[in-house]
């Protein structure tokens, strides 16, 4: 079964190794758990660090950096229909607070993340261009349960395809309908 991660929209297995599990706050008299978090490990573990690095006071060059990438890292998940959580996130969508403490971590590959999901752009128009240059060899049933299950992620709260996805979206819709037109059944 499948889980789609709240902050960064990607569909991942619903298991610890995603998702930490979630624990009761209650008073300890019953041992059980849940569910699991909203936010995947990726996900919780920027989040966790930006909001250590923003808290505390100098930055080394490495953090700074972070710091001046994630701005544009949470907007474009806010833009896909992310809901980025934490300190720092709540910063940078305009609800404002105060760095506080001081501590350290290894950067290196939450920055290499970061700065490629910023480089590649839009997720979902990289799937739609996925999608116009896949080889199509099956039936045609794959391809349209494929463009079916994108389409479901890139509506609006109408139904409907966001506006600046129809254009990829009908395009492909074009491609997988002339290859069905054209497709051999057995």
């Amino acid at each position: 079964m499948n889980k789609q991660c709240k902050q960064c929209m990607n569909m991942l297995p619903d298991t610890e190794e995603f998702f930490r599990p979630y624990v009761p706050r209650g008073k300890g008299l019953r041992k059980t758990t849940v569910g699991r978090n909203t936010v995947c490990r990726d996900c919780e573990q920027i989040n966790n660090i930006a909001t250590r690095i923003f808290k505390q006071g100098p930055k080394t060059n490495q953090e700074q950096e972070l710091l001046d990438k994630l701005p544009a890292y949470y907007k474009q998940l806010v833009a896909i229909g992310g809901q980025p959580i934490g300190a720092y996130a709540r910063h940078v969508l305009q609800e404002v607070a105060e760095p506080q403490a001081r501590g350290s971590a290894a950067l290196g590959s939450i920055l290499d993340r970061i700065s490629t999901t910023i480089e590649t752009g839009d997720p979902f128009l990289a799937e739609y261009d996925k999608l116009l240059g896949l080889e199509l060899t099956k039936e045609p049933d794959v391809y349209q349960e494929m463009l079916e299950s994108l389409r479901e992620r890139t509506a609006g709260p109408d139904g409907r395809v966001k506006p600046e996805y129809k254009d990829k979206f009908e395009a492909v819709a074009t491609r997988f309908d002339e290859y069905e037109d054209n497709y051999e059944w057995d």
